[in-house]
């Protein structure tokens, strides 16, 4: 026969146990929670007191943040009589499944991991990556977002940021502006350098240091085309340059320099019976 009254303090006994594992439980991932919260706040802000680059920061916050985190969740489910050995065996093999099934995605998280790591370009610097030029705006663990001149907003993949060439006009402190000028074969050469050097030398963005230079490139079809050179600080270069090119060009025809365009002469020929 059955006995109900050992039976429900079974069941109570049990209900009771469960629940306190169960408020344990919660008690654990909702301060352990916290404390995660709080440990990778703490870290990021040490590391930003030691100078280390604000994206590597936050990068290496959100790992602090997710290992942690991951340590709450087991000790969580350990709590409740979870056996998290197991537990651990089945993520690590659910994990290697979909890596296997997501093979982009992790290289694009292991390229992500070698931009912050080597830092070859930092979040507000201008760059061309994949053929595409912006401005950096942020590095994220899968993908790189650049804004355009022109104020589009580009993703790109970190994996095609890894694998291609990098230019970074930022990295730099001062950067050169190469022109080519073309002036006529019947234009005297030194009074256009003249010309050139001195309207490069009055700019007020154009280093003095190094100095700028002039000088006949190539002799072409249908020009001579001279180099004009100068520095200028790397956030002035756009500017700059197009100051130079219209500065020079007026300064070339006030001068009395020809710049030559393309053209076409026709000969015509009259033969004895035309004539």
């Amino acid at each position: 026969m059955i006995n109900y009254e050992k039976l429900l303090e079974q069941i109570m006994a049990h209900a009771a146990d469960y629940s306190l594992r169960l408020l344990a439980a919660v008690l654990i991932f909702y301060f352990g929670k916290y404390i995660a919260k709080f440990l990778s706040r703490v870290a990021h802000r040490a590391m930003k007191k030691t100078n280390i680059d604000e994206t590597l920061a936050g990068f290496l916050r959100n790992v602090i943040y997710a290992m942690l985190f991951a340590v709450v969740v087991i000790a969580s489910l350990n709590s409740l009589g979870v056996q998290t050995t197991s537990l651990v065996a089945v993520m690590g093999a659910a994990g290697l499944a979909i890596g296997l099934s997501l093979k982009d995605q992790v290289a694009n998280f292991g390229a992500g991991v070698l931009i912050v790591m080597l830092r070859p370009f930092k979040v507000g610097d201008t760059v061309t990556l994949a053929g595409q030029t912006g401005t950096v705006l942020t590095i994220q663990v899968f993908q790189t977002i650049l804004k355009t001149f022109d104020n589009l907003t580009i993703m790109i993949p970190n994996s095609s940021v890894m694998n291609g060439t990098i230019t970074n006009f930022s990295l730099q402190g001062t950067r050169m502006i190469p022109l080519i000028i073309g002036i006529s074969y019947g234009s005297d050469i030194k009074k256009a350098k003249d010309i050139m050097l001195e309207t490069m030398r009055s700019h007020e963005k154009v280093l003095k240091d190094p100095e700028p230079t002039a000088g006949v490139l190539e002799l072409a079809d249908s020009s001579v085309n001279l180099f004009a050179r100068s520095w200028v600080e790397t956030g002035d270069w756009w500017a700059t340059k197009a100051d130079l090119l219209e500065n020079i060009k007026v300064n070339l025809t006030n001068g009395g320099v020809e710049i030559p365009f393309p053209q076409m002469d026709v000969y015509i020929h009259k033969t004895e019976e035309e004539a």
